[in-house]
């Protein structure tokens, strides 16, 4: 593994392709190894050279190098000091998944609740998407083809390996009526005129999912058909919408606070 890595800088080959990705610094890189990830490989600086050792626990591969040396193999400056090469899990799809969660009955502290992002194209959006979901306890993500990689660095970073523990699939527009058909509501993230503004909605007992669109296009058409109605947050004249991983952090709490009034 690490000869492989010292002859071939990581930031010019096409990790997704060969089926890997790169977690960066000790929390990712610990998130890594706990998860059902297998780690094939980790490289530190002298620095960090400890840590990674007691990482690897001798199940590990493991290389210890100069701190240039580790910025020549890794190819950008944000390692903090230690990087590991792990293999991608498969993503299964949503007709897989959905039918069982939807299956299970909510119970008074536990309602079912999906977040669906259907083209999420900036990575730092779709990290701290996946981060507030883990926060705000979501059982499943969504993710269109439209939307970027989440195995890519930058969403890893930004998720703070969300990524790594939460339930993911991908999915069609179509399979949303998987959750339709079970009673639980689809949710449009969108300003919109007859948009319910979040804090007049009341909670479907049985959960819900939230459906966030692209910044700039919205939820496109096959997805936004496919939802019950639109919900929204009210904001000031001074401008168009909130950021999307900042409106939807504010929508998952809004609708996960009202599951325990």
């Amino acid at each position: 593994m690490t000869d492989i890595i010292r002859m071939i800088g990581l930031r010019d080959r096409d990790l997704r392709n060969e089926g890997l990705f790169v977690a960066e610094g000790r929390l990712l890189v610990e998130r890594s190894i706990a998860s059902s990830c297998a780690v094939i490989g980790l490289c530190a600086d002298a620095a960090a050279a400890e840590d990674a050792r007691l990482l690897c626990a001798d199940r590990i591969p493991l290389t210890i190098c100069t701190s240039e040396e580790l910025d020549r193999i890794a190819g950008f400056p944000f390692h903090r000091g230690m990087f590991a090469l792990a293999e991608r899990p498969s993503i299964p799809q949503a007709s897989t998944m959905i039918p069982s969660l939807c299956a299970r009955q909510p119970t008074s502290t536990r309602q079912r609740k999906i977040l669906i992002l259907p083209a999420i194209t900036d990575p730092g959006n779709l990290g701290a998407l996946f981060r507030s979901a883990s926060a705000f306890s979501y059982d499943l993500v969504c993710i269109g083809e439209q939307s970027c990689d989440p195995f890519n660095r930058k969403t890893l970073r930004a998720s703070m390996g969300a990524i790594l523990s939460m339930p993911v699939c991908t999915a069609q527009p179509e399979e949303l009526a998987l959750i339709h058909d079970r009673g639980i509501p689809i949710l449009a993230a969108a300003m919109e005129e007859r948009a319910v503004v979040a804090g007049n909605y009341s909670v479907n007992g049985d959960g819900h999912a939230l459906v966030l669109g692209n910044e700039y296009d919205g939820i496109p058409a096959g997805w936004r058909e496919q939802c019950s109605l639109a919900i929204r947050i009210p904001v000031s004249q001074d401008v168009d919408s909130l950021n999307v991983a900042i409106a939807g952090s504010i929508l998952m709490w809004e609708l996960s606070r009202q599951a325990f009034l």
